[in-house]
């Protein structure tokens, strides 16, 4: 077995553009890992709409059986080799390209991205959203590709068809590596995962200061055009207008049970039972504190957040 030939148990895989924290998750063995990630599944399919039954089938015994040697990854790039047969034959040379995109595709999926906080949330924690491919559409490109054209395959073996099980045998292997790390399908799109997140945090960074800037502009346009002068006498400064004093506030138990971790229930960290556990035993003494202390209705008003509580314990 050829020392560099890819195992995905001990492999340290070789990719262009990686930064500190990719290199460190591609070495990460998968048994540390969680599930895989839907995009994965997503890139199978891909494979199934692009190659034949017979020769995916081949691909995937080839990839399997630990025959793609060398393979590297460069932006917008794949290569590899594949031994077909014995170690003695010559292994056959794969290269797949993948199209681009151009700087103003790029810059128009960052701003759909960086419009909601929660795909900058899960892309920094290295997740995809699954809505990502609707976003990825809107901005008139796919991330995944449809056709064996769209990946410039190319394969030095004398197989007449263009899905021969070598190109199948490297797009699956290329698949366990998405699951290591899922922004190298951004990278093999033309950016990198340091760029991607760069690009997010500049988009959130320009929406935080444009909003500062709107409250700012109508903060002194409002004193401009409508002036309140203080009262001559002292003793009315610290009187309350008129219709605050009939003005009703009540303190009420959350009409939705969890409602916060309902609403962040997508993210990552929350899947842990553990983790959801304790922050369920926050909340509820939080909204019990708040009610005591507003003087409503006491702990028997209160809905119950315990994760013991959903589950009938």
């Amino acid at each position: 077995m050829s020392d560099k030939e890819i195992n995905p148990d001990n492999e340290t895989p070789s990719w262009e553009g990686a930064d500190k924290e990719q290199q460190t998750a591609l070495n990460q063995p998968r048994s540390r890992r969680a599930s895989r990630g839907w995009w994965v599944s997503r890139w199978m399919r891909t494979l199934g709409q692009i190659f034949d039954a017979t020769r995916l089938t081949a691909g995937r015994a080839l990839a399997q059986e630990r025959r793609v040697l060398d393979m590297q990854v460069q932006l917008g790039l794949v290569t590899a080799q594949v031994q077909a047969d014995s170690q003695e034959s010559k292994p056959y040379r794969v290269q797949i390209t993948f199209a681009a995109y151009s700087d103003a595709q790029w810059d128009r999926v960052m701003q759909l991205l960086g419009e909601r906080a929660i795909y900058a949330a899960q892309l920094m924690n290295d997740e995809l959203p699954e809505e990502i491919e609707g976003v990825f559409r809107a901005a008139g490109v796919s991330l995944f590709p449809s056709t064996l054209q769209e990946l410039g395959a190319t394969c030095t073996c004398s197989d007449w068809a263009n899905t021969c099980p070598h190109r199948a045998a490297v797009c699956y292997r290329l698949g366990e590596w998405f699951d290591r790390d899922p922004f190298m399908l951004f990278a093999l799109r033309g950016r990198t995962r340091s760029e991607i997140i760069a690009a997010l945090r500049a988009h959130r960074a320009s929406q935080a200061v444009g909003t500062n800037a709107q409250a700012d502009e109508r903060a002194i346009q409002g004193s401009a055009s409508d002036p309140q002068l203080l009262p001559a006498d002292p003793e009315q400064f610290w009187q309350l207008a008129e219709e605050l004093y009939n003005m009703e506030i009540q303190v009420a138990p959350p009409a939705t049970k969890g409602a916060l971790l309902e609403i962040l229930d997508r993210l990552p960290s929350l899947q842990d039972v553990g983790t959801r556990r304790k922050l369920d035993a926050v909340y509820r003494q939080v909204s019990r504190r708040a009610l005591a202390t507003a003087g409503a209705d006491e702990e028997p008003h209160v809905p119950d957040t315990s994760a013991d509580a959903d589950t009938g314990a």
